[in-house]
């Protein structure tokens, strides 16, 4: 009993492999010539000048950002500097306890509203975006 039925399995599977075989052959195209491979490599001239003018707008976007923020800065560091040089020359005068207090607030004072000015004028710069 058991030599018919591996007969018939090794049948069985020999039909599946040898009857399911089956070779498919492409229909034969004709070569690319070599201009439509030409064209298909070279992009397309109005989508790079796009792309090239909008970089070109972006980039001086940047730029005017980054120089705004540059003076922006310089202005802050400006104020800054002043309200120091204030302070030293209020606390080589100070003869008291109050003077000294005085000049310490009058330097805070200025430092705070140097900060406020700056925070309002970073708010006011235009930010250039992302890149296209």
């Amino acid at each position: 009993m058991r030599k018919p039925a591996t007969i018939t399995a090794t049948a069985v599977g020999a039909l599946m492999v040898l009857g399911g075989a089956s070779t498919a052959f492409a229909a034969e195209s004709p070569a690319p010539s070599r201009l439509s491979m030409s064209a298909m490599k070279s992009p397309r001239p109005s989508a790079g000048a796009t792309h090239q003018s909008a970089l070109q707008a972006w980039q001086a976007a940047r730029e005017a950002e980054r120089a705004a923020r540059t003076q922006v800065n310089s202005d802050f560091k400006a104020a800054v500097d002043k309200a120091q040089a204030g302070f030293q020359t209020a606390i080589a005068a100070a003869k008291t306890a109050g003077d000294k207090a005085a000049a310490v607030m009058a330097r805070r004072s200025a430092i705070t509203n140097a900060i406020t000015r700056r925070q309002e004028a970073l708010k006011a710069v235009v930010p250039a975006g992302p890149r296209p």
